[in-house]
């Protein structure tokens, strides 16, 4: 008997490098915070670093268009949930421990 058929399915390199990317950018609130602690500068830096998930979100969706069932507002919602909350976590507790030295 024949286990399973190999399909051999790899994810582009470029492909996964955006989603580690896009994964990684609310964890440079630290970085930010570390430089700053003005909240313009926080939120600005926040926004663009959000705008720049997003866009690689929106291109790695238009890159699997049509070989997948994901749909771009699900994930768009779930990145940004993701990314505020991290974000702003990242920020606050970096600020608490900046106070304390």
């Amino acid at each position: 008997m024949e286990a399973t058929s190999s399909i051999k399915s790899e994810v582009p390199r470029w492909f996964a490098i955006l989603g580690v990317t896009a994964g990684l950018l609310p964890w440079l609130g630290i970085v930010a915070r570390v430089l700053t602690a003005d909240q313009r500068y926080l939120v600005v830096t926040g926004f663009g670093l959000w705008l720049a998930g997003a866009i690689i979100l929106f291109f790695l969706y238009r890159f699997a268009k049509g070989q997948t069932r994901w749909s771009f507002t699900g994930s768009f919602f779930a990145f940004t949930f993701t990314f505020v909350s991290l974000y702003s976590v990242c920020v606050l507790v970096v600020g608490h421990f900046l106070g304390k030295s």
